[in-house]
């Protein structure tokens, strides 16, 4: 895609239609929705922060 895309309207194939077209096949593709996948990946990070930071300090020790 180059930077003349960006300006295209929707009807003529501009970004907005190219991302819609990828996301319709990746929903299509996927059971569970993207936004919420990555929701859950993130509150499973935030989660697992003191677990990594315990593991970076035990291995300073070593």
């Amino acid at each position: 895609m180059n930077s003349d895309d960006a300006k295209k309207p929707e009807k003529d194939g501009g970004i907005a239609r190219e991302f819609r077209e990828k996301y319709n096949n990746i929903a299509a593709y996927y059971p569970i929705p993207i936004c919420d996948s990555i929701a859950n990946m993130e509150s499973r990070c935030q989660s697992l922060l003191p677990v990594l930071s315990q593991v970076k300090t035990f291995a300073s020790r070593i």
